[in-house]
């Protein structure tokens, strides 16, 4: 134990096994790769399915959840978020307020935006689905902002917001 060179030499051959046992556990983990078209494409995804007799789980493919994701976009149409304009704010806290409650806004759209509400009386925020839209205008209206609703099919032939 007096040695110097004594400790190192016995944890070497130690390291050396921890390292090789990893890269064989890693080898032995990864999956041949498969070849090109071999399975097929389509994601599946395994759901609960209480409403069958047997209560078993029921496979979705990818186009059954995207028949239905456009089955309910049909039925959800676009709603606009609106600004209006009001005397008591200031351009600057306006533009910060939809900045940051409207992440996609960038802050020289938000001082458009404003713009616009403060000449034209009121002004597109957002055009987007009826969650999202009263969404935005909670957290607008929360701030002290003068913002509502309406469906995008009132505004036919307008510019938009977003």
């Amino acid at each position: 134990r007096g040695e110097p060179g004594a400790g190192a030499t016995s944890a070497l051959p130690a390291f050396v096994l921890v390292a090789g046992g990893l890269a064989g556990l890693y080898a032995a983990s990864r999956r041949p790769p498969r070849p090109r078209g071999a399975w097929s494409r389509t994601a599946r995804r395994a759901e609960m399915a209480p409403d069958l007799p047997d209560a078993g789980v029921v496979v979705l493919d990818r186009v059954e959840q995207k028949n239905q994701l456009r089955e309910k976009f049909d039925k959800e149409k676009w709603w606009r978020v609106l600004l209006h304009n009001d005397d008591v704010h200031t351009f600057e806290y306006v533009t910060g307020c939809l900045t940051g409650v409207v992440q996609h806004l960038s802050r020289r759209k938000a001082y458009k935006i404003t713009w616009e509400a403060h000449s034209a009386g009121k002004a597109t925020i957002a055009c987007v689905w009826k969650a999202q839209a009263e969404q935005f205008c909670v957290n607008l209206q929360q701030k002290g902002l003068t913002v509502s609703i309406a469906p995008d099919s009132m505004f036919e032939g307008n510019k938009g917001g977003a």
